[in-house]
């Protein structure tokens, strides 16, 4: 499965902003794991079930996913296999990763991780501005840009 480092970048951040998006990522990257241990619900039929018990377990996550599309289909309450790919992916903190690479600096916050190379972090970037308040988040991935531009 491929990677790529995934680049975003955030205005009007506060601290406490800062301290819930990072209570965020956290619950996310749990979800993430949730998901792939139990996204054979689907095949099973037992769909409901998989969103009662994401639900419970991720509230925040599941508030994201509530405002989140795949195309035309909201992504929570749908299809729990395949549809979630690439939507609950911003990195890995069992490790670490999240207090290396994520920062606020001046009310401005930065942050980067590897993911899955399909990844699409629009959801995530509108969900900072709906629930954090934050301003002019974009984001990039390293497969989408050359660094010699940059030079």
């Amino acid at each position: 499965m491929g990677e790529a480092t995934y680049y975003l970048k955030a205005n009007n951040c506060t601290e406490e902003a800062f301290e819930n998006i990072k209570k965020f990522i956290i619950e996310a990257s749990e979800a993430q794991d949730y998901w792939q241990d139990n996204r054979e619900m689907e095949i099973a039929g037992k769909r409901s079930e998989f969103w009662i018990g994401f639900g419970e377990k991720f509230p925040l996550t599941s508030k994201y996913l509530k405002q989140t599309k795949n195309g035309d289909t909201m992504l929570y309450g749908g299809d729990c296999n395949n549809d979630l790919a690439g939507y609950l992916d911003f990195g890995n903190t069992d490790y670490g990763e999240l207090e290396d690479n994520l920062e606020l600096l001046d009310e401005k916050l930065r942050y980067h991780a590897c993911v899955w190379h399909f990844a699409n972090w629009n959801g995530f970037a509108n969900f900072l501005k709906s629930e954090f308040g934050l301003k002019k988040v974009r984001w990039i991935s390293d497969e989408y840009m050359n660094p010699f531009d940059v030079l």
